[in-house]
């Protein structure tokens, strides 16, 4: 018989119990829609008392929220610590940046439903979207970085501008994301990533056409 959980704990809280629940709601999340998943569900997939999704994370639906946004955080952290390695040249730090972003999907194939879950419901969940919107920040700036210190050296043409760049950069990445969750061997990620990481080497700046 399950032990009943004591009333509450704190949102730091950690046990067996609250780690076994986030466990549960990643596995849940890779094959069922959140509405789906009821909080006996994840009780019972965590082999724990009912009460306890409750105890540490008040409701359900906290529950996997902090589940998507730990999946999201796993997914970006290696790539975030990838591009802010400033002992080696821009360009280096860029393309290992991209290869280990795509080397990431691969990795965690089976977490990145619950990582589109997240991302829809950072749409209407002002809380998951401040922390998704944080990871994505973090990206993005990390990627800034990189491709500055190539304006800088003169790697890149001086019409290409950071931020925009980093957001174009991080949107064909949620779009492969998108191909890789909902179309399983679509396409080879690794490949993906060699050829988008060869188009940004070979930008050039393209003189401007007579009359222009």
């Amino acid at each position: 018989m399950k032990s009943p959980e004591p009333r509450r704990a704190s949102a730091h809280t950690t046990s067996p119990a609250r780690e076994e629940l986030l466990r549960a709601a990643e596995e849940l999340l890779a094959s069922r829609r959140p509405d789906d998943i009821t909080s006996r569900l994840l009780a019972d997939t965590a082999s724990v008392n009912l009460g306890a999704v409750a105890y540490y994370f008040d409701s359900k639906d906290r529950l996997l929220a902090e589940a998507m946004v730990g999946v999201a955080r796993r997914l970006i952290s290696p790539v975030v610590s990838e591009l802010t390695d400033t002992d080696r040249e821009p360009v280096a730090v860029l393309l290992s940046g991209i290869q280990r972003l795509y080397a990431t999907l691969e990795e965690n194939r089976e977490r990145l439903p619950a990582y589109l879950h997240a991302l829809a419901a950072a749409g209407t969940d002002p809380a998951i979207a401040a922390d998704v919107n944080q990871l994505r920040r973090e990206v993005t700036a990390a990627l800034a970085d990189s491709i500055n210190g190539q304006l800088d050296q003169g790697q890149l043409p001086n019409w290409v501008r950071a931020e925009p760049m980093a957001d174009l950069i991080v949107a064909v990445v949620h779009g492969v994301v998108v191909t890789a969750a909902t179309d399983p061997g679509h396409s080879d990620e690794s490949a993906v990533a060699s050829q988008f990481a060869q188009l940004l080497l070979n930008i050039r700046a393209v003189p401007p056409s007579r009359g222009q």
